[in-house]
């Protein structure tokens, strides 16, 4: 089950299937652990139908199975073609929703599993950057910086949420709060990566300290 989704869910090639699953196995031993194993998923679905193999390609019956994963794909994808527009805004918080981490984190050293971690990743930080970007470009500084938030509390490691929610947090004359966000990104970095943060990140911080000095506008 979890191969067919993070290999797309529709028209697998069972050759494929074979290769990542049995890769050191014979032939007729490797098809027949693929028989048993697609048995048993369509038990455990409670449905023949539910996993459907045709042409030699296997694809989660869409009318039957419903994957977050797959759902995601999709609204993210609508999402990403239509950024700009406000039909994007309206449905990209269902597929923000939807993306609540790393696919399979357990999993550690299967190739399939790491491709395909990559990306979902990569969409949901598209997903987020453009969002928040487009919120930044129509002045809702505030709305883009919970999608900085959000993108920071999923997954800590992308500088560029940081730097994001650093940029609507002066916006909004929170200067203080830019000093927290790039404290917690330099604790981040450090722990991960055993480096600091990016000359970009350091300007964001270093600009809203000169902002904090600057005497108050006269009245």
């Amino acid at each position: 089950m979890r191969l067919l989704i993070a290999l797309g869910e529709e028209g697998v090639p069972e050759a494929a299937v074979l290769d990542c699953l049995w890769p050191q196995e014979e032939a007729d031993l490797a098809h027949k652990a693929f028989a048993a194993a697609l048995h048993r998923l369509r038990s455990l679905l409670g449905r023949t139908d539910a996993v459907e193999l045709s042409g030699g390609r296997l694809t989660l019956n869409p009318g039957i199975v419903w994957t977050d994963v797959r759902e995601f794909r999709q609204l993210a994808d609508g999402c990403l073609d239509n950024h700009e527009s406000e039909e994007g805004l309206e449905v990209a918080p269902r597929a923000r929703h939807l993306y609540r981490g790393a696919f399979l984190p357990d999993e550690t050293d299967a190739g399939w599993v790491l491709k395909h971690r990559e990306a979902l990743r990569e969409r949901f930080v598209r997903l987020v950057e453009r969002t928040a970007r487009m919120l930044e470009d129509r002045s809702r500084h505030e709305e883009a910086g919970q999608w900085y938030e959000h993108g920071i509390a999923v997954d800590e490691l992308v500088e560029r949420f940081h730097q994001g929610l650093m940029r609507c947090l002066s916006f909004q004359g929170q200067v203080s709060e830019v000093g927290r966000v790039y404290r917690r990104l330099q604790r981040t970095l450090a722990r991960a990566f055993g480096r600091t943060p990016s000359p970009e990140s350091e300007g964001l911080y270093l600009a809203s300290l000169i902002t904090r000095s600057l005497p108050p506008p006269e009245v």
